[in-house]
């Protein structure tokens, strides 16, 4: 009978410490400095630590130095992610370790000029099937919405925007205001050229 009772009351200590043990706020964070492709500083960069699990994030700016501090107080168990982000660079993503204190450098890329202008295009066309039937009204935004990103700009006082397809051809398209087409020629590779802009209804 004591027997019994003592292995109830050991198992009561055990089960509270256990308890404890879960409930217990843990601390995760990381520290450190975001900073260019050549070692500059960027200031006013946000870093976001996020419990992947939930969502819940802690976020910061970096300040004139670069160097940012985020921290989040959380249960057992979790999965973070930290996220470093500015205008003009591609976002930066890791991993991190659940109840630690990281120390990090973040070297961010930058995006090129058509990743700017266009950061939510789709993944691009490879036939020249979607570029067709296009109009002097049809805006650029719309162009690319529809066929992707394209893969070059050039140009001086008049974009030039050129899509590399299969085979070796490519289409261009010029525009001055973004918000019509000037013209669309599809070149095949052996370098036959053809208009693909309809006439003005």
């Amino acid at each position: 009978m004591h027997s019994h009772v003592r292995h109830i009351a050991i198992g009561i200590v055990i089960s509270a410490v256990l308890a404890g043990f879960v409930a217990c706020d843990a601390r995760t964070s990381v520290r450190g400095d975001v900073i260019d492709n050549k070692g500059k500083p960027i200031a006013g960069a946000t870093v976001r630590l996020i419990l992947v699990n939930t969502g819940r994030s802690a976020e910061t700016i970096t300040g004139p130095d670069g160097k940012f501090a985020v921290e989040l107080i959380h249960g057992p168990f979790s999965r973070f992610e930290l996220v470093a982000s500015a205008w003009g660079y591609k976002d930066y993503r890791q991993q991190v370790y659940a109840k630690t204190t990281e120390n990090v450098q973040i070297a961010l890329i930058p995006q090129s000029v058509l990743e700017q202008m266009f950061p939510n295009a789709p993944r691009k066309a490879e036939t020249v099937d979607c570029f067709r039937s296009l109009t002097p009204e049809t805006p650029i935004a719309m162009i690319v919405q529809k066929c992707g990103r394209p893969d070059e700009e050039t140009g001086s006082g008049l974009y030039i925007f050129v899509w590399n397809l299969q085979g070796g051809s490519s289409v261009a398209v010029g525009t001055g205001s973004l918000d019509r087409t000037y013209y669309a020629i599809y070149t095949e590779s052996p370098g036959k050229s053809v208009s693909l802009l309809a006439p003005k209804r």
